[in-house]
């Protein structure tokens, strides 16, 4: 006798929606991320430029005088407790060595702002306490739009959740820091610097991102984060 077998074939499963996003839908570039990346560029190329322009047209005599201008206020400096032993090197260099400007990061042109050219940029601003602080909209000095980007600097780099930016903070941001490189572009000796900050940031504002320029941002920002980690991390151990 033949036996028949009958065979259960069970019914297809329904498709199932992946639980990825292919990577060009992931990590593509979007208005956002060209939004966050825009103002990296705006923060980390442009303002430590100015920043560093600044310094030069205050500072008559070039990176000698620098140097001996931030040795004069070694123990100031080295009592705030907010730098890495990297950067209080590249401050105080060993064997007689130069302060370099281009070494410079925005902490440290910060620090030589805020303890050694503190009169220059506002006067008394040393005793008044006005360093550290969120400035008044209103405040148009020097001093506030050093303060300015120090905080918007802050801010975007340590509490940033994602590599994204929506248009409303975009806006506000760049704006702000807009108006305080403005500042500081006034204060700059034309006879030292051709740059001309408010056209640059016009510039950069309407550039494309370039994939290999964002990696390059990649990298400068986690260094950035790293920096203001490590300062907030000294700050609350010197003032426990």
């Amino acid at each position: 006798m033949i036996r028949r077998y009958m065979y259960h074939i069970p019914a297809a499963d329904p498709p199932r929606m992946p639980l990825w996003k292919p990577f060009t839908q992931l990590y593509e570039t979007t208005p956002e991320t060209a939004n966050f990346f825009r103002l990296a560029r705006l923060i980390l190329d442009v303002c430590n430029d100015a920043m560093r322009d600044l310094l030069q047209s205050i500072i008559s005599g070039g990176e000698q005088e620098l140097t001996k201008r931030v040795a004069s206020e070694k123990s100031v400096i080295i009592g705030s407790g907010h730098l890495s032993k990297n950067q209080k090197d590249k401050l105080f260099p060993s064997n007689n060595g130069l302060v370099t400007y281009h070494s410079l990061d925005f902490t440290l042109m910060y620090t030589i702002c805020r303890n050694v050219l503190y009169n220059e940029i506002e006067i008394d601003s040393r005793n008044n306490k006005r360093w550290g602080k969120t400035p008044q909209p209103t405040d148009t000095s020097l001093l506030a739009a050093i303060e300015t980007i120090r905080g918007c600097r802050n801010t975007f780099f340590a509490h940033a959740p994602s590599s994204k930016l929506n248009n409303k903070m975009f806006n506000e941001t760049w704006i702000a820091i807009e108006k305080a490189v403005i500042t500081i572009d006034d204060q700059l000796d034309r006879k030292l610097v051709s740059t001309r900050y408010k056209d640059e940031i016009k510039k950069l504002k309407q550039s494309s991102t370039d994939p290999k320029l964002r990696q390059t941002m990649i990298e400068k920002i986690e260094i950035e984060r790293r920096f203001i980690d490590l300062y907030e991390m000294e700050g609350m151990f010197s003032s426990s």
